[in-house]
């Protein structure tokens, strides 16, 4: 897509094959819990696959794809952490719970994810894990090419994250074996237009989360947006609604056609977890998701740069670095149409989002 945009006269369009969810009666409740939906998309992906690598950041999405498996006693082979480990030593970055601000998510590796493994590892010992560090690959340097391929997501520390695989997965796939690299792709994106309630896709997450090109024949799988068993993001978008319908004025965080706002969705995240993850530990550590504007980031006076592994890009040491992303960032905001550019309070925020067909939940 972003290929294809960078011609300025190019009309861009996102086509997703959704038939599994147009046949579907989204006013409807089934009549099953949402555990039944979360180990049955698990017991098929399991019939599906000789390996199955789970893609875990410790967040609630993938806490509850691990807890599923587990409490449902689903073999899972693999669990894979990419998390940017020796920089933050060599940083001398230490975890602070108590800031929520998105450049702090390497505290969710030592507050979360690092002692979720040590557990793992002797409650379970049968699962692999594996602990990727991409210090390296974060701190690499930057050319147009590197951004243009980056699917849309244009921050560093995502550049190349969703192109790494395992050496198990890949010896498995070298094997004639069937293997797939999981995620917590996504929660329902839910809108309201009038009194209406919708559920819809959006582009950047399914491409961030799926379009780059894996090892050989690694697929890539989200756990509850498929085409396979679609029935699942129906029923968490049904949850979600009649939470909503239970309190309308809860609907102005999902407006459609407001400007985006971090802080509201920051909001809605912490209220919907517990709704779709009953078991779910609320008060776990998570940042919040990035409030500055992309635009602020490119600017050269910026010196603090507030967004995941910011902190890697800043300092004497690593001003190269930054002037790097920069520029060449600049330049493939630079070739696109202006259109494609989405922005608030007149300042760029990125790439612009492209939603699927919207699915009629009900009336509030």
């Amino acid at each position: 897509m972003l290929a294809a945009s960078t011609a300025k006269t190019t009309d861009v369009s996102w086509h997703v094959s959704t038939d599994g969810y147009d046949a579907l009666d989204w006013t409807i409740d089934d009549t099953q819990p949402l555990s039944w939906f979360y180990s049955s998309r698990a017991l098929q992906l399991r019939d599906t696959y000789d390996w199955i690598t789970l893609s875990y950041s410790g967040g609630h999405d993938s806490s509850n794809i691990l807890r599923t498996f587990i409490t449902n006693r689903i073999h899972l082979d693999e669990i894979m952490v990419r998390f940017p480990i020796s920089a933050a030593e060599s940083h001398g970055i230490q975890p602070n719970h108590n800031d929520l601000r998105s450049s702090n998510l390497i505290s969710e590796w030592y507050l979360n994810v690092k002692p979720d493994l040590q557990k793992l590892s002797q409650e379970h010992p049968e699962i692999k894990i594996t602990v990727i560090d991409t210090s390296e690959i974060i701190t690499s340097n930057y050319n147009d090419l590197c951004i243009s391929d980056s699917q849309g997501d244009l921050y560093p520390g995502h550049l190349n994250r969703w192109s790494l695989t395992t050496e198990k997965a890949e010896r498995s796939s070298e094997k004639g074996k069937k293997a797939c690299l999981l995620t917590g792709l996504d929660k329902p994106q839910i809108a309201v237009k009038d009194q209406a309630v919708y559920c819809y896709f959006l582009d950047s997450l399914v491409i961030s989360n799926t379009a780059k090109t894996l090892h050989r024949d690694i697929t890539p799988e989200g756990f509850y947006w498929t085409n396979d068993f679609p029935q699942l993001t129906k029923a968490q978008a049904r949850k979600i609604f009649h939470w909503l319908k239970d309190k309308p004025s809860r609907s102005e965080m999902v407006r459609w056609n407001q400007p985006y706002d971090s802080n509201i969705k920051n909001k809605w995240n912490r209220a919907i977890n517990p709704i779709l993850y009953p078991d779910c530990d609320v008060y776990r550590f998570q940042t919040n998701k990035m409030t500055s504007a992309l635009e602020d980031n490119l600017n050269p006076h910026v010196e603090f740069l507030d967004f995941d592994w910011g902190w890697i890009m800043g300092g004497k040491n690593h001003n190269w670095l930054t002037q790097s992303w920069r520029y060449h960032t600049h330049s493939l905001i630079n070739s696109l149409s202006d259109n494609l550019l989405a922005r608030h309070n007149d300042k760029i925020q990125g790439l612009i989002n492209f939603p699927s067909k919207f699915y009629f939940l009900g009336n509030i």
